[in-house]
């Protein structure tokens, strides 16, 4: 089996700063009051190597019988989930909430254990719908 490197050591480190600077030059997000209409969630932009054809980013399509963002291409993530006491369900001392959610919905929608994911960074924004991404 051919190994790709192009996400390892030196090559990661390049591509992380290159990352970085790129959200530099981004417009910081408007805040959103929390409110009920307002949900935070997040996305996982899974950098990926496929075989026979080289380094991508997996999308996924949402199923057309979906509640809300039916049909539509996507990242896999969702919203974070509290509990009945408020406190965050995808908790983790080591994750932020919003990887921790990411890692949790891309596990769920499309199989991708946590523990084949490095997690490289984040950016925060908005959707269209004003959540918290």
């Amino acid at each position: 089996m051919h190994r790709c490197h192009l996400f390892e050591g030196a090559n990661r480190l390049r591509c992380i700063e290159a990352l970085q600077k790129q959200a530099q030059r981004l417009p910081h997000p408007v805040s959103v009051p929390a409110s009920a209409d307002h949900r935070q969630a997040s996305v996982l932009v899974p950098f990926c190597v496929l075989k026979d054809v080289g380094p991508g980013l997996l999308y996924t399509v949402r199923s057309g019988q979906l509640r809300s963002h039916s049909g539509q291409v996507s990242f896999p993530g969702g919203v974070r989930e509290l509990n009945s006491t408020g406190r965050d369900c995808d908790f983790d001392l080591e994750l932020s909430w919003a990887a921790a959610t990411a890692l949790r919905e891309a596990e769920e929608e499309i199989g991708l254990s946590a523990g084949r994911v490095d997690v490289w960074g984040a950016h925060r924004s908005h959707t269209i719908e004003g959540e918290a991404v």
